[in-house]
């Protein structure tokens, strides 16, 4: 009876691990830790069946041409920043949208299929506003119904080339983001006002900030200032710095440079004659720790930094923003009353 039993017994079912193929490049920081953000907290909140992600730089992956323009964000915004400024307004129009879309969809959309074909995905994410409109039109060429959503890191003025009306799903920071999008000819139903990603992490609980600030080598008991111009260290930091160590003050400095190396060979040098304790970090996969050692945020006003300083209930002090690209930023959490500024004017 028994072995009558055990044969009638049928395992069961596999059930296939969902795969999310998600969209991103490294101009600036914000969209590779948007898309950790994401990938950090389906992890935490999955069901019975753990989807597995993946992350791929759409240039670096599909052309090494336009990867090369890509690289050059960091460099443009740091020396340049009024001409990205003037860019960003420039390509608003629909008319130039579709001339950088023709332009580049004969050197992107081959690769952009050979991604779907290689990775076949079941959710396509994508957090990067030149990759929309031309995945859309991949997925179309390779007649799957692959779910395409697109998640805009720009909380308030959301550039044309974010939407695509043929997405499925758009997600949006703010309501201002959704009249935004609106008058773009997205249809209403695909537009969901969730916030920005932000990392799981940033809404844990903290050490004691004295405990951290020992662990960084700085004196516990001091008050501590957190200096950070963005992943490309932007926003005139040097100058910023040195500024704070002149006010020669009674507080510290916590410094991150970002991907900056000049800049953070620059301020390792000010730190040896600072007269104040100063902390100085190149690219850091640590910011809430050291936004839980610090008393106050100063620095450039990127979306990212603003919502993961916000998520840790930490003041902040904006002394710099992109023409264009975080003007609206500024102006939105000005008029909420959760930021000051300081010297109020674009880089």
């Amino acid at each position: 009876m028994n072995a009558t039993m055990t044969q009638d017994i049928q395992p069961p079912p596999q059930i296939k691990s969902p795969h999310i193929l998600y969209l991103f490049s490294d101009t600036g920081g914000g969209h590779r830790a948007s898309t950790n953000s994401l990938i950090a907290a389906v992890d935490e909140r999955h069901g019975a069946v753990k989807p597995r992600q993946t992350m791929v730089d759409a240039f670096a992956a599909t052309n090494k041409f336009l990867n090369f323009f890509a690289t050059m964000y960091g460099p443009l915004v740091n020396k340049y920043p009024k001409v990205w400024g003037k860019l960003w307004y420039f390509f608003e129009s629909e008319k130039a949208m579709r001339v950088l879309e023709f332009a580049a969809k004969p050197l992107m959309i081959k690769g952009l299929v050979k991604l779907i074909e290689t990775h076949n995905p079941d959710l396509i994410v994508s957090v990067h506003p030149l990759v929309n409109h031309l995945m859309a039109r991949a997925i179309q060429k390779t007649g799957r119904k692959i779910p395409f959503i697109t998640v805009v890191t720009d909380p308030v003025d959301v550039h044309r080339t974010w939407v695509s009306p043929d997405v499925d799903l758009l997600v949006v920071a703010t309501e201002e983001a959704v009249e935004r999008c609106l008058t773009y000819g997205i249809a209403a139903h695909k537009i969901v006002l969730t916030g920005l990603p932000v990392h799981p992490k940033f809404l844990r609980p903290a050490p004691p900030a004295a405990q951290t600030r020992q662990k960084l080598g700085l004196d516990p008991d001091r008050r501590t200032v957190l200096v950070m111009g963005g992943g490309e260290g932007g926003g005139g930091m040097d100058r910023l710095v040195q500024h704070l160590i002149d006010t020669k003050d009674h507080f510290q400095l916590i410094v991150v440079a970002g991907r900056n190396k000049p800049l953070e060979n620059t301020l390792n040098k000010m730190k040896k004659t600072a007269p104040m304790p100063m902390a100085v970090f190149g690219f850091s996969n640590e910011i809430p720790e050291l936004m839980s050692a610090s008393d106050i945020l100063v620095g450039k006003g990127g979306p990212g930094a603003l919502a993961e300083a916000l998520a840790k209930e930490i003041p902040i002090v904006v002394t710099s923003w992109l023409p264009g690209q975080e003007e609206g930023n500024v102006e939105f959490v000005v008029r909420d009353g959760v930021v000051w500024i300081v010297q109020a004017r674009p880089i």
